[in-house]
């Protein structure tokens, strides 16, 4: 009887917590999700938690059927009187269908599209856990990705050293950004640049609203509906390496990220693998500028050529815990009415100020070396923010709202690249306000730098004249969902 309590209060946690990830969300969980808290650590997850709203209710809950328990084993010295062991079960019996159903009572949802991934009918709590982990097993046991058929030629290769380096940032959005018109000055750095070096494209959507599929799909070029075989293509470090360059992926965030991209280069640095960090339970999420040090360290590597991913914290929740106190610039308290929503988007705008140094920091260290470079900066989707007074935030959504769809993706590029490259960056600039997915950065970036290779798909390419967003382009969801594209 013991263990049957177990087992029930097991799951009826499990699905008290999708029952308000579904009120929250309004849609049903995915495996996706539950992979993202299986794959963070003790304090990841728990920020995740408190930030979304379930930590308390976990914890009520828990005290609910904990109370319950107690108070049936102190009126029988059994653990459960036999009329209440039914009550209990069916209690539990009817949360657990409670939160596997919820988008399918009459006052719920209605049902989104059926899902485009292999996951099929096992995507929802409890079976998805076991889907999960075999998918997530396979993703970082499969068998590296086949390179030797790469080959990677150049037209033209720059006899002086040259330095590429893409910054994959995290839940930022589009309209938060000062030089993308946001009226508070959340990017002074960045706003100081010249026209002529600094590029922002202006209609940019990611190709999912999961760190898990949004990066796979930016470093691959692959579509987001055939994110699935996205495991099986090669990275764009991959196609680096093959055209002569040192890589590197330098991540502040965990390991397994990388992993499941199935991220290869000549250095990986990442935290909780050897950062130099040990892996606490409650750990800290380190600053994004520590990772500075280490960029220090890779640009001093004599090799003629490099390409390095930094792949920050970015604006991640929560949004207070992603800068240094001497960047908490913003603030309403002042106002009679200061709400919860208004904290929030004041610590989200002063993590994008940070990131705007960060950003900076990367540019004059590429500048004082005087190479041919440049920096990319790409996130991998954006947030809610409870905007116009609906009750969503956060990320990983069923339905993808606009917010999660529209990232800031800015290029800055050397007096000696802008110089090399004239064309490619006449015609990339005359692409700023074109319609744009993540999945075209990897297509552009090697046209850019004058590569050719097998199966190129240069119709994906910003530097391309004749380019146009590709017909009927979607965005995946949380769920295996196809979506519709939001981006105005």
């Amino acid at each position: 009887m013991r263990r049957l309590a177990f087992i029930t209060v097991f799951y009826s946690v499990g699905a008290w917590i999708f029952f308000v990830i579904n009120l929250k969300h309004q849609g049903v969980p995915a495996a996706l999700l539950i992979d993202i808290i299986a794959t963070s650590n003790l304090s990841e997850a728990i920020e995740y938690l408190h930030a979304t709203g379930l930590l308390i209710w976990l914890f009520v809950f828990l005290f609910a059927i904990g109370s319950a328990i107690w108070c049936a084993s102190k009126m029988r010295g059994d653990l459960l009187p036999s009329n209440w062991r039914m009550n209990v079960l069916a209690l539990n019996l009817a949360a657990i269908a409670l939160g596997l159903h919820w988008d399918h009572l009459p006052w719920a949802t209605p049902p989104f599209p059926s899902p485009v991934s292999d996951l099929g009918a096992t995507q929802v709590y409890p079976s998805a856990i076991a889907k999960i982990l075999q998918v997530s097993i396979e993703k970082m046991t499969s068998q590296d990705v086949d390179t030797t058929h790469i080959v990677v030629r150049r037209r033209a290769i720059p006899k002086q050293d040259e330095v590429h380096v893409l910054v994959i940032g995290e839940s930022s959005r589009f309209d938060r950004w000062q030089v993308n018109g946001y009226t508070r000055p959340t990017s002074p750095f960045l706003a100081k640049l010249d026209d002529s070096e600094f590029l922002s494209f202006k209609r940019v959507h990611g190709g999912g609203n999961l760190t898990i599929v949004a990066v796979p799909i930016l470093l691959t070029g692959v579509l987001p509906e055939k994110y699935q075989a996205s495991a099986r293509y090669a990275t764009i470090l991959d196609y680096m390496k093959k055209a002569g360059f040192m890589t590197a992926w330098l991540s502040s965030q965990d390991a397994q990220v990388g992993a499941q991209a199935k991220v290869r280069a000549d250095l990986i640095l990442a935290r909780h693998n050897n950062m130099g960090q040990p892996k606490y339970l409650f750990e800290r999420l380190p600053y994004d500028e520590e990772l500075l040090p280490l960029l220090d360290q890779v640009l001093e590597f004599s090799h003629q050529k490099k390409f390095i991913v930094l792949h920050t914290t970015g604006n991640h929740m929560d949004y207070h815990l992603r800068y240094p106190p001497r960047f908490a610039q913003f603030s309403s308290k002042q106002d009679n009415l200061y709400t919860q929503r208004q904290e929030l988007q004041d610590s989200y705008d002063n993590s994008v100020l940070y990131v705007d140094w960060f950003l900076d920091q990367v540019i004059q260290k590429l500048k004082s070396r005087n190479v041919i470079s440049t920096m990319s900066f790409i996130a991998d989707h954006g947030d809610d923010l409870y905007d116009h007074g609906v009750q969503r935030f956060g990320h990983g959504s069923s339905d993808s709202s606009q917010y999660e769809q529209h990232i800031p993706y800015f290029k800055w590029g050397s007096e000696g690249f802008r110089q090399q490259y004239a064309s490619q960056w006449e015609q990339l600039s005359r692409h700023q306000s074109a319609a744009i997915g993540a999945e075209n950065y990897f297509h552009t970036m090697l046209d850019l730098l004058d590569m050719q290779y097998p199966l190129q798909r240069r119709d994906l390419s910003l530097v391309r004249t004749d380019y146009q967003m590709r017909a009927n382009a979607k965005v995946l969801a949380n769920n295996g969902n196809l979506v519709e594209i939001k981006v105005p």
